[in-house]
């Protein structure tokens, strides 16, 4: 099984993200964007496990306390990751968060004592909106991203994170929840 820890939105935060992103869509790209039920946070992604390592991995999670608590998400802003002048993502950007900061080292250490190896690169959180494998003219592109740089987009409440299946098919990704976790600590 294919699995990977992360945060799911409603339907309004997906919407206000989907209104945002509208413009970037019309623009003549190979962009390959990605399905409205599929934008979501990944604060940990694991890839292939055993049914005994999935067991681990959940109970670990399950059994953690955390001390966040619920926590606000603020979208804003947008840009790319890419390599040299091919452009790999296109991302929605989460304003500074010392909460969701926190959520990632709580779900890092806990993942850590089941003998899944933490992440090498530093945690920025972002939101994949696009994936592209081929070089094109991105001068519009990039002009709109300048323009919505700092764009506040939309705000999301998250009262629990989710452990996820993700199923790889040719019309894409199909991502369904395993198990939710709650930050409620009352």
């Amino acid at each position: 099984m294919r699995v990977f820890i992360g945060i799911q939105f409603d339907e309004e935060t997906r919407r206000d993200i989907e209104t945002f992103l509208s413009p970037f869509k019309r623009i003549s790209s190979p962009i390959k964007w990605i399905k409205p039920e599929n934008i979501h946070l990944t604060l940990k992604f694991i890839g292939e496990v055993s049914s005994a390592q999935y067991k681990e991995i959940k109970t670990a999670l399950i059994n953690r306390q955390y001390t966040t608590g619920p926590l606000d998400i603020d979208f804003s802003g947008c840009g790319t990751f890419s390599r040299g002048y091919l452009i790999n993502i296109f991302w929605l950007g989460i304003r500074q968060n010392p909460k969701l900061e926190a959520l990632y080292r709580d779900v890092e250490e806990a993942l850590q004592k089941k003998g899944i190896p933490p992440e090498k690169r530093p945690f920025k959180p972002h939101i994949t909106l696009g994936r592209n494998k081929r070089e094109f003219n991105a001068g519009q592109l990039m002009s709109l991203i300048e323009k919505r740089a700092s764009e506040p987009v939309s705000r999301f409440r998250a009262r629990s994170f989710q452990l996820f299946k993700s199923e790889l098919f040719k019309t894409g990704p199909v991502y369904t929840i395993q198990e939710e976790i709650s930050l409620d600590t009352a």
